[in-house]
C-alpha cells in the first residue's frame, strides 16, 4: 500500500478552499476577462444624458401666435422678414410725409391769420411761432420725399441679390444686419427704460422735497405739479421700454426660430409727385 505524505494532503485541501471562495472566483474571472491595465465595467463612467432635439416641424406649419409659419428655406425665410421691414418703413415714411404737410399747411394758415390781426403782440408772438413750425414741417416733408429708411435700402439691395441668385453667404450677411438692428433696438430700449425710471425717481423726489421744504404756496404747487408730471411720464416710458419689445426684436426672435411672416405683402404705400394740366400734387401709390 502506497503512503501519501500528510503535507501533500494538507496543501491540496488548502488550494481547494481558496478556489471555492467568492473573492478568489472574482479575481480569477477578472484576470481572465479584463486585460491588465484596463478598467473593469464597474469603473467605466456612464455617458452623460443628452436631451433629444425637438421634433422637426413641417414646412408651412403655423406658429402659436398665428402670424408666422415655419419656413425651412433660409432664403425664403429671410426674404419674408426683410420685405416686412420694408413695408413698415415705407408706411411710416408716408405717414411722416402726409402728417408733415398737413401740420405745415395748418401752421402757415395760422401764420397768415396771426399777421392779419391788429394786435402787435399777436402778430409778433403767434405769427413767429406759426411760421417757424410751418416751415419746419414743410421742410421735413420735402426731405422725406427724397430720403429712405435703412430698411427700405436693405430691401432694395436684397432684391438685387435675389435677382442674381442668393447664396448662404448673402443670407448670413443680411441676417447679420437684421440682428445688429435688433440689438441696437434692444440697447436703445434699455437706455430709454433706465432714463424713464430715473426721471420718475426725480419726480418723486421733487414732490417729497416740495412737501417738506418751506416755500410759497404757488412755488409748492408748481414743484408738485412738475414732479407729478415727471413721475407719471417717466414711469410710463420706463416700464413700457423695459417690458415691451420692439417689432424688430420680435422679428429677429421669430426668424431665429425658423418662422416667416404669413402675409408680408399686405400693405405697402409710397408717395409720388405728379403733374397735371391745372397744377401738381402728391399721390399715394402702393399695393394692398
Amino acid at each position: 500500500m502506497r503512503c501519501v505524505p500528510i503535507t501533500a494532503i494538507a496543501a491540496a485541501a488548502f488550494a481547494a478552499s481558496l478556489a471555492a471562495s467568492p473573492v478568489a472566483a472574482q479575481d480569477a474571472a477578472g484576470s481572465l476577462s479584463v486585460p491588465s491595465g484596463e478598467p473593469t465595467a464597474a469603473e467605466v463612467p456612464s455617458p452623460p444624458e443628452v436631451p433629444l432635439p425637438p421634433p422637426p416641424q413641417a414646412a408651412g406649419a403655423p406658429s402659436e401666435d398665428g402670424e408666422t409659419y415655419f419656413e425651412p428655406d433660409p432664403v425664403l425665410r429671410l426674404d419674408g422678414w426683410l420685405r416686412l421691414g420694408d413695408d413698415r418703413a415705407s408706411t411710416a415714411r408716408v405717414a411722416v410725409i402726409v402728417l408733415s404737410f398737413v401740420v405745415g399747411a395748418a401752421a402757415l394758415s395760422g401764420a397768415v391769420w396771426a399777421y392779419s390781426q391788429d394786435d402787435p403782440d399777436v402778430r409778433g408772438m403767434l405769427g413767429s411761432v406759426f411760421v417757424l413750425d410751418g416751415v419746419f414741417q414743410i421742410g421735413l416733408g420735402l426731405a422725406m420725399l427724397h430720403l429712405t429708411f435703412p430698411q427700405e435700402d436693405r430691401w432694395q439691395r436684397w432684391s438685387r441679390v435675389r435677382a442674381r441668385g442668393a447664396t448662404l453667404v448673402d443670407v448670413a450677411a443680411f441676417a447679420g444686419e437684421l440682428r445688429a438692428e435688433a440689438e441696437a433696438q434692444r440697447f436703445a430700449r434699455m437706455v430709454g427704460g433706465a432714463t424713464g425710471l430715473a426721471m420718475a425717481a426725480g419726480g418723486a423726489a421733487a414732490i417729497g422735497l416740495a412737501a417738506v421744504t418751506e416755500m410759497s404756496d404757488d412755488a409748492r404747487l408748481v414743484s408738485i405739479s412738475l414732479g407729478a408730471l415727471f413721475l407719471a411720464a417717466g414711469g410710463a416710458v420706463g416700464l413700457v421700454s423695459l417690458l415691451v419689445k420692439s417689432p424688430v426684436e420680435r422679428d429677429w426672435e421669430r426668424y431665429e426660430r425658423g418662422f416667416r411672416p404669413i402675409d408680408p405683402e399686405s400693405l405697402a404705400l409710397d408717395v409720388a409727385p405728379f403733374l397735371a394740366e391745372d397744377g401738381a400734387g402728391l399721390a399715394l401709390v402702393g399695393r394692398l
